[in-house]
């Protein structure tokens, strides 16, 4: 025999001239030469003298690599050795000659057989070229949108010059494949077009074919892309104002921005302002989907502010907003640098004084003027704004204290022209005091006539006023006696009292309450009535204070018989003092009168109103819902706290205390679960600042809520069998705590087989485990239900589980099972036994499946019939050879199937002892895996074999040798004994024993498949089992199988309906088998 085989070998073990280095592919040729009986003596078992010459060439770009002669000399029944040649990393195919001649060196033999070698592992696979663009795949873009067009790059290159690149195979991941040419020059790009964004990977496969070998294996590469959805624009753009203004009077807006993006990438917020101001935020992160920012803008000149807000996302995508600008206006106002002041404290009435007040505008462009009313019945008079000297005023009024009005006006311009509006407002207080009057006195004497009279003296006395409010004049004459007299006393006429109080000044309701609700404010009725005589320049103005600090309201009309109102603020008593005062202004000088009077008034506190209201949602397990709504009011409009609560008398309890101040209040309604029965108050209760209360209250019943489960039923995992007990386990459970602690529930279970209900007390949160037993067989649905005993109302709940009852799957004990004996010839008995046993008790027969097409019912006939045996006559005649394997299945009454139970002692054999010979030799391809000593199962190589079995005649076990050798695997097995070969048609199978590696122990078990495939080349077929035996005596352990597609297709019997024949065995890679039924059916090997 000659067999070839390569494999990867330890350069270390071979002579250092073959040049074979480590990593390098070793082609071994294994020669074996068994010389046949010419050849040899019989005397001396030598054979005769004659060389055998190899030799070893690569069928493509021929290169002979092995020359080598052996077997010069005599030698024993078999030559063999072993040639080493360093191959090709790439897959290729060596063609190996040998010639055996003669003694005289003529040829005797030449056989010429042509061996594959698969090459380095991956040495020809195709491979991608690294580097991007043009290498590893890539995908532009890289985050491409739905819709957009993906290109991905790659480029191939093959590694063994026998091979062509093919297409390549792209699975884009989103179902879609592509086969596409791809080129040994240049890269490959490829477009594609999701529909649905998400994560995809991508798979390039590359593939490389050859004329004469087989395809080398695929090369793959992945790469993973993230489809995002189209981009959409920030949307829902809103923009916010408020406005204030600073201490110098410019305009201070508050901008609230907010915008939302569908595809959660917001970038920035820019806000733009009057064109040229620009506040920008750039949104986190975690904000892209809703971003908000806020900016402050101070603004010096008023008038419109310009306004564009833009959200701009991560792509460039923006959306932009306004306001209309006609809506939002930068209000200003003039200020005053310091507080107006007079520069005294006082000034004498008649006299000139000086007002101090500096007035700015923080835009310059916008012009402003300063107005005072001087308070004592002038008109008012534009100043300068910029006063610091002061602006001067003649006070000719009455002794009173002043306080004149300063405000800052600033300019406006509308259509209609500039005019001035009132911006602020302030007031300076002076004191004009009284001036004392002046008096003169002249005195001449003369002589009296008659002179005995004495003289005459004349006095002159005179006196002014300023005021014009002198009252009396007296002038006195002394005489040089110590004495003196009273020459003039006369009452001076003051100046004309021009007014009265027709209705002097009082409150129409002399207790009034707090507040600018539904209550009436505070009135005060007075009237002052003109002088009849009044004459030119004569003015009447009264004022009006309200004695709770606020501002005196001055230019008052003095007929307020309708009433003039006020509001408080606070409770108490408060004084208003009403001020008259009249003024008459003749030749430049002004004289004027005042007159004062009071009232007084109550200010009282009304108390709050509150109402409460309670709903109930369903009751159910968990109990039911109340919604609790509390309102509250006051007249007043100074509420200042409102608290409702929800008790019951079972211990429940709930306080709430929303925000409530104003007129009014409505919190959102509170909704409360409850889980226990009872009247369920809700009260509400309002304070107002000064502490007065109202109250409200209603009431609510609630139910006992139904029971429930905190484990529902179940019968757990089963089986469940008929006449056996079951378990059911539930846990009922309520929801009231004090129901759950102190009452006991009531459970009834209704099992759904027409039993009677099975009712019984109960405990929540107590796991409950019932048994119960179904007298038939079928579906069940057991129904629990759980209530509250005593109660008025329906508290059940309910729960159900189902399962299905059998009657039990028979069971066929597979010890019991036998069958005698295992081997036979054909025409042959054999006896059998076998016991069942089935829970159900409803056994009604025993099937026998004797592996040859035929099987056997044996009725169960012992009561009860739970157990049930093969009778003692049960018996098979089998008529066909071959390897057989039984089963017996035991079957009830209800058909419940049951699964066929194996021969524990294997197969029977059937053996035709005239049944003709096997004779085969040749090699096969021995694939990674066959040998169970290859933990890396990566061993394969050339495996030659040989083999002959016949049975003789009269023998019951056939007879022959079988060798077989892998030479990479360093395995070698020999035969010992066969136990029994059986041919069927163009197939045989036949078992024994035999040594591993020429060692005398252990014995191993093989066991051999082969198929004659006739005249066609490449149709024969083989399998090689060699096993030990566990220490069970049945479970095999492998040594060596050359078919390793697993179990589903494995034959153990040419008779197993499972069995694929051709998937498992190998097709001879060269050589033959011969099967022959008879010395005339013979034929030659091919």
């Amino acid at each position: 025999m000659f067999s070839s085989a390569f494999q990867d070998i330890d350069p270390g073990v071979l002579p250092p001239e073959l040049g074979i280095a480590a990593g390098d592919v070793t082609g071994i040729i294994d020669v074996v030469v068994v010389a046949s009986p010419t050849y040899y003596d019989a005397s001396t078992f030598c054979a005769k003298r004659f060389p055998v010459d190899i030799q070893l060439k690569r069928y493509t770009a021929p290169v002979t690599l092995v020359t080598d002669t052996r077997c010069s000399d005599f030698f024993t029944v078999n030559c063999e050795w072993e040639s080493y040649a360093k191959l090709d990393p790439c897959p290729a195919v060596y063609v190996a000659t040998s010639t055996v001649k003669n003694p005289d060196g003529s040829v005797a033999l030449t056989q010429t057989q042509s061996f594959y070698s698969p090459g380095k592992v991956g040495a020809a696979a195709p491979s991608f070229v690294p580097g991007t663009p043009g290498g590893s795949p890539s995908v532009t873009p890289s985050a491409p949108k739905t819709d957009e067009t993906v290109t991905l790059t790659f480029q191939t290159i093959r590694n063994c010059a026998t091979t062509v690149l093919g297409d390549c195979k792209v699975q884009w991941g989103d179902g879609a494949v592509q086969s596409v040419p791809c080129p040994d020059s240049a890269p490959t790009r490829v477009p594609h077009v999701y529909g649905t964004a998400g994560r995809y990977t991508i798979t390039v496969e590359v593939f490389v074919k050859d004329a004469i070998l087989p395809d080398p294996p695929a090369d793959t590469r992945s790469i993973s892309v993230t489809v995002v959805p189209p981009n959409v624009a920030p949307d829902s753009l809103t923009l916010t104002w408020t406005q204030s203004v600073d201490a110098d009077g410019a305009s201070r807006t508050r901008w609230t921005a907010r915008a939302k993006d569908a595809n959660g990438n917001l970038k920035t917020l820019t806000l733009t302002l009057d064109g040229s101001v620009t506040y920008s935020y750039d949104c986190p992160t975690a904000a892209g989907a809703d971003c908000s920012a806020t900016w402050e803008h101070r603004k010096a000149c008023s008038g419109p502010i310009l306004n564009r807000l833009t959200a701009t996302d991560a792509l460039g995508a923006s959306t932009s907003f306004g306001i209309d600008p006609s809506t939002v206006v930068a209000t200003t106002r003039g200020v005053f640098t310091a507080a107006p002041a007079f520069t005294t404290a006082s000034v004498v009435q008649g006299s000139e004084a000086s007002l101090v007040l500096v007035g700015s505008h923080p835009c310059p462009a916008q012009g402003i003027r300063c107005q005072v009313d001087w308070a004592d019945g002038t008109n008012p008079e534009v100043v300068s704004c910029s006063s610091a000297a002061g602006a001067k005023h003649l006070y000719n009024t009455f002794p009173r204290p002043i306080a004149a009005v300063v405000v800052v006006q600033e300019a406006v311009t509308s259509p209609a022209g500039t005019s001035f509006v009132t911006s602020s407002q302030a007031l300076a207080n002076i004191q004009v005091t009284n001036k004392a009057p002046s008096a003169s006195v002249v005195a001449s004497a003369a002589a009296a006539s008659p002179a005995y009279l004495g003289s005459i003296i004349s006095v002159l006395a005179t006196a002014s006023d300023v005021t014009a409010e002198l009252s009396f004049l007296t002038a006195t004459l002394a005489t040089p006696f110590g004495g003196s007299s009273t020459l003039y006393s006369a009452a001076i006429s003051p100046p004309r009292q021009t007014f009265t109080y027709s209705t002097t000044p009082v409150f129409v309701d002399g207790s009034v309450s707090i507040g600018t609700g539904q209550q009436p404010q505070a009135l005060l009725r007075f009237v002052v009535r003109d002088h009849v005589c009044k004459e030119t320049g004569f003015t009447l103005t009264c004022r009006v204070s309200w004695g709770d600090s606020a501002t005196v309201v001055d230019t008052v009309p003095c007929d307020q018989s309708a009433g003039l109102a006020h509001t408080y603020a606070a409770v108490g008593r408060y004084t208003a003092r009403v001020v008259a005062e009249a003024f008459l202004r003749v030749d430049g000088r002004t004289s004027g009168q005042a007159l004062s009077l009071t009232a007084t008034v109550d200010v009282t506190n009304a108390a709050p109103t509150a109402s409460v209201t309670a709903s109930q949602g369903p009751l159910t397990a968990a109990g039911a819902a109340i919604t609790v709504t509390p309102t509250a009011a006051d007249v007043d409009s100074n509420l200042a706290k409102l608290e409702f609560t929800l008790t019951a008398s079972n211990g429940f309890f709930y306080r709430g205390t929303p925000s409530c101040t104003g007129a009014s209040c409505a919190p959102a309604a509170v909704t409360l679960q409850v889980t226990c029965p009872g009247v369920y108050t809700a009260d509400a209760i309002a304070t107002d600042s000064l502490s007065l209360t109202g109250s409200a209250r209603t009431t609510i019943p609630i139910d006992t809520p139904p029971a429930s489960f905190s484990g529902n039923p179940s019968f757990g995992a089963g089986p469940f069998l008929k006449n056996s007990p079951v378990s059911l386990t539930f846990t009922p459970a309520h929801v009231c705590s004090i129901i759950a602690q102190q009452a006991t529930l009531k459970c009834t279970i209704f099992w759904g087989d027409n039993s009677p209900d099975d009712a019984f007390p109960c405990g929540s949160g107590v796991g409950q485990q019932r048994s119960h037993t179904y007298q038939s067989s079928g579906p069940f649905t057991a129904t629990v239900t759980v209530s509250v005993p005593n109660s008025p109302t329906n508290t059940e709940g309910q729960a159900s589980a189902s399962l299905v009852v059998s009657s039990g799957t028979p069971v066929l004990d597979p010890s019991s099972f036998r069958i005698t004996p295992l081997l036979l010839p054909v025409g042959g008995s054999v006896s059998a036994a076998a016991t069942a046993t089935d829970p159900g008790a409803d056994l009604k027969e025993l099937v026998i499946d004797w592996g040859d097409g035929t099987n056997t019912s044996f009725p169960c006939t012992a009561s009860p019939k739970s157990t049930c045996s093969l009778p003692a006559t049960a018996s098979h005649v089998y008529s066909v050879t071959g390897v057989f394997a039984p089963t017996a299945t035991p079957a009830d009454d209800d058909g419940t199937p049951a699964s066929p139970v194996p021969l524990p002692a294997g197969f029977v054999v059937v053996y035709d002892p005239q049944g003709g010979f096997v004779v085969g030799g040749g090699w096969i391809t021995s694939p990674p895996g066959a040998l169970a000593s290859d933990t890396a199962q990566t061993l394969t190589g050339v495996a030659s074999f040989g083999f002959n079995s016949k049975y003789k005649a009269g023998a019951s076990a056939p007879t022959g040798n079988t060798e077989f050798v892998f030479s990479a695997g360093g395995f070698r097995f020999r035969s010992t004994s066969y136990d029994w070969m059986v041919i069927s048609g163009s197939r045989v199978q036949f078992k024994g024993s035999g040594i591993v590696n020429s060692q005398p122990s252990p014995v191993y078990k093989f066991s051999i498949m082969a198929e004659d495939g006739g005249s066609t080349p490449g149709s024969d077929r083989f399998r090689l089992r060699v096993f030990s035996l566990a220490a069970d005596g049945t479970t095999e352990i492998k040594v060596y199988d050359n078919f390793v597609g697993g179990a589903a297709t494995d034959c153990a019997s040419l008779s197993d309906p499972s069995c694929d024949f051709r998937a498992a065995t190998t097709a001879l890679g060269g050589g033959s088998i011969v099967i022959q039924k008879s010395p005339s059916g013979r034929r030659s090997a091919v």
